[in-house]
């Protein structure tokens, strides 16, 4: 391209790129997630619905759009992630991450992204929650795209029974640091 210099003013357009900076990146770690989130587990992922990587920019750029800004955000929403397994010490399942494309009840299309993690299903919904507790703060969230951590061992009801004493336990702890709050007189009855 020509540089188009006009009275001391460069009038050159933008490089236009043909895919958004980091779509190649988002999608390489998409397919190797083990590059980002550690060594997998001997555990595959199931491979529910096939995803075909060629058409795969495409349909990501019609989702989230072409601006180079929201694959990196895609990617560094992942690194989040990442460390949340990192921390966790679970191990991902061998296999790329289940990628689905989905439209609501308004008409916006969505991709949901799950990663099969070696864990009960209970386990899978914790690192979803301390991912989503980790990026919520920090940032607004990159409209169309949803990512969670999956497990792709039966469902256990006991599981489940250990989360709702979980929650129940959370709720008992904030009401009583509520309490307390008041008592102190630091803060005023809700």
């Amino acid at each position: 391209m020509n540089e188009v210099i006009v009275n001391g003013v460069d009038l050159t357009p933008p490089q236009v790129h043909e895919r958004p900076i980091g779509l190649e990146a988002l999608i390489f770690l998409l397919r190797h997630p083990e590059m980002s989130f550690g060594a997998p587990s001997r555990h595959p992922a199931p491979e529910r619905t096939p995803v075909d990587w060629a058409q795969l920019p495409d349909a990501l750029i019609r989702v989230v759009g072409q601006e180079d800004q929201v694959c990196l955000d895609i990617l560094w929403r992942l690194r989040f992630a990442a460390s949340v397994i990192r921390d966790s010490e679970v191990k991902i399942c061998s296999g790329p991450a289940e990628i689905r494309f989905w439209m609501d009840e308004c008409g916006e299309q969505h991709v949901s992204v799950a990663l099969n993690v070696d864990a009960n299903t209970y386990r899978a919904y914790q690192l979803t929650r301390e991912f989503g507790d980790l990026i919520a703060p920090l940032t607004h969230w990159v409209k169309g795209f949803l990512f969670s951590f999956r497990s792709p061992h039966p469902y256990d009801a006991a599981d489940w029974d250990a989360c709702k004493k979980a929650r129940q336990a959370e709720e008992e702890a904030e009401l009583a640091a509520e309490a307390a709050a008041v008592t102190a007189g630091t803060r005023q009855p809700t």
